[in-house]
């Protein structure tokens, strides 16, 4: 099975690198390579398939996280301008290296009270979908999360308000190896995909159930034109297990998250914007911030705007950001330029992220 990994990325790697090798020579260097360490490679494999996953595990994360922000926190359900949201956010991880790592995730959320009011819903539902996919789809993880936030008014006006949510995701992994070549494939100096692999695959593994729990303070300022929000959530709160086999007992962490965001006008027709998001999980954590400038095409703030901007993730990368919005739909784009140790790799890796939002506003 190992073998499978391995043969993958060395010859996607030699391809890259010496794309005019000959299709007859470039099968044979992986070979000459694995056969040798076959057996202490299967040995290594078999240690980290039966040790717990999911103690170091880390959830997928975008740097777009406010295109989807009920990833970040549930009791952002219905925190928006509308009746009804959808959003989806897709991330291309390393693909010049062959076998990108791929992450969507499709978000949707409403107002069951709904009077089209910005924070004066207090119930709100929403639906996440999350799917994410690496080694040309051996590997990979589908999510689907059910949200429900409650939103109560500080004030009179309603330009303060304070909002819980809960989240609770159904997900499972998967590792299916048809699509790799495994060493018995291997006949008369060549590879034969009709001949049965023999590998083991977990196209059935065991399912899991997570909670997740958040709060969220909002503030409107309309004298100075300004809109302020901070927030904390927790996912995973019940460890659910996460193992390869049924009987296995591998727990995912905990995810924690701190974020906050500031907008105010800086002109006429200037919005400027910040935001810092901070997750922890295990022995993993990170910070990311940036801001970013708007410029409104119209007068009215619902109208179309355009904006540029960058983020920072820390010893991580920086990402440069392009957005716009068109009424009620918003489209953004970014391009992470890795300022960590993969940077040194003679092969130039790339990251690319796009998200669409559309907002309904009419009532249901």
């Amino acid at each position: 099975m190992l073998f499978c990994l391995l043969y993958s990325f060395i010859v996607d790697g030699i391809k890259i690198i010496s794309p005019t090798i000959p299709d007859s020579v470039l099968i044979m260097i992986p070979i000459f390579v694995l056969k040798k360490y076959l057996l202490y490679l299967n040995i290594v494999l078999l240690f980290l398939l039966y040790m717990p996953l999911g103690v170091k595990g880390q959830d997928p994360h975008f740097t777009q996280f406010y295109a989807t922000p009920q990833l970040i926190n549930p009791a952002y359900a219905g925190v928006f301008n509308g009746s009804f949201r959808i959003g989806t956010t897709y991330r291309q991880q390393w693909s010049s290296l062959g076998a990108p790592f791929n992450s969507m995730a499709v978000a949707l959320d409403g107002k069951v009270l709904n009077d089209g009011v910005y924070h004066q819903n207090p119930f709100n539902l929403g639906l996440v979908v999350q799917s994410d996919k690496t080694l040309k789809g051996s590997l990979s993880s589908n999510n689907l999360s059910g949200i429900a936030a409650y939103h109560v008014p500080l004030n009179r006006e309603g330009t303060q308000s304070i909002g819980i949510g809960l989240s609770a995701m159904y997900g499972q992994r998967n590792f299916n190896f048809t699509n790799l070549v495994a060493a018995s494939q291997f006949a008369s100096g060549g590879f034969d995909l009709s001949i049965p692999s023999g590998e083991v695959t977990f196209e059935k593994m065991k399912p899991y159930l997570s909670l997740g729990a958040g709060i969220l303070y909002c503030n409107t300022n309309e004298e100075e034109g300004s809109f302020f929000e901070i927030g904390a959530s927790a996912y995973h709160l019940n460890r659910p297990l996460q193992s390869i086999l049924y009987e296995g007992t591998a727990v995912i962490p905990m995810r924690v998250s701190a974020h906050a965001y500031l907008q105010r006008y800086v002109g006429d027709d200037l919005l400027l914007e910040g935001r810092l998001l901070y997750q922890i999980q295990t022995e993993s954590d990170y910070l990311l911030g940036g801001a970013a400038i708007t410029k409104l095409l119209e007068s009215d703030p619902e109208g179309s705007l355009l904006g540029i901007g960058c983020w920072y993730r820390t010893g991580d990368a920086i990402a440069p950001n392009v957005f716009a919005e068109f009424k009620s739909m918003r489209i953004g784009f970014t391009y992470d330029i890795q300022i960590n140790d993969i940077r040194k790799a003679s092969i130039p890796v790339s990251t690319l992220e796009f998200s669409l939002r559309y907002r309904f506003k009419s009532k249901w």
